[in-house]
């Protein structure tokens, strides 16, 4: 209803919410970021004009119907927090800021997105740039095994060479908008979790349990080191 009004030439509708279930990226232009930088440089506000994911090509459109598929009110938190840390699934949205709390860095000025896969980084990175936020990219190096296992498929080896490769296109997408934070060579040898355990249990349950109240591990180099940079240098936590 609000839209229909703002279409009529003498209108105009003004909407200032903290609900993510008014977030629809597919009126992205619609939407505007309200930020007060500091006392001196006062309040700016942030709107995307630009075509995002549109043209007349396929791949183009297909981006575009992920936005607004994926981009729920879960995930669009992202345009209401101070920094944005955008991960390929549940288990680093779960134990990211656990561990930030067993640190002494957690805020909630810091919002953990969990963006489906690693395929879908470039996506909210995109999204993340046309919204001039603050973000950081998590994600695993997936590197190729070698020698490559007989068993796998011409399709598997393709698939995974694609997996790695989007190391670089991430790296290059984000350039100097954002930063990058690669586990090598992925989550659970970062972690120290058994893949018996998180096939058993599920990753994000058996990492709880891992690194849980009860347990003695201690926080890997590595994982201490992801947090503290997203949660230190990066959040402005008065």
């Amino acid at each position: 209803t609000l839209r229909e009004l703002a279409r009529n030439e003498n209108t105009q509708v003004m909407v200032s919410s903290h609900s993510t279930h008014f977030v629809n990226l597919d009126h992205y232009r619609g939407i505007a970021l309200t930020r007060k930088v500091s006392a001196k440089i006062g309040t700016e506000i942030v709107q995307c004009t630009q075509d995002l994911f549109e043209g007349p090509d396929n791949r183009d459109r297909k981006l575009h119907f992920h936005m607004a598929t994926w981009v729920n009110p879960d995930r669009g938190e992202m345009l209401f927090a101070r920094h944005v840390v955008f991960v390929e699934g549940e288990t680093e949205k779960t134990l990211i800021p656990y561990l930030a709390k067993r640190l002494n860095l957690y805020s909630e000025n810091v919002s953990i997105i969990d963006c489906g896969s690693k395929h879908n980084l470039p996506l909210y990175i995109e999204i993340a740039k046309a919204f001039r936020l603050s973000y950081t990219v998590v994600h695993d190096e997936d590197p190729m095994p070698n020698p490559i296992p007989s068993d796998w498929s011409k399709d598997k080896i393709k698939g995974k060479q694609n997996t790695f490769k989007l190391n670089c296109n991430i790296k290059t997408a984000v350039g100097d908008t954002g930063s990058v934070e690669i586990l090598r060579p992925d989550f659970e040898k970062c972690s120290g979790i058994s893949r018996n355990q998180a096939e058993k249990k599920g990753k994000a349950l058996a990492a709880i349990d891992f690194f849980g109240p009860d347990s003695n591990e201690k926080i890997p180099t590595r994982l201490s080191e992801v947090v503290r940079s997203i949660y230190s240098t990066k959040v402005d936590n008065g």
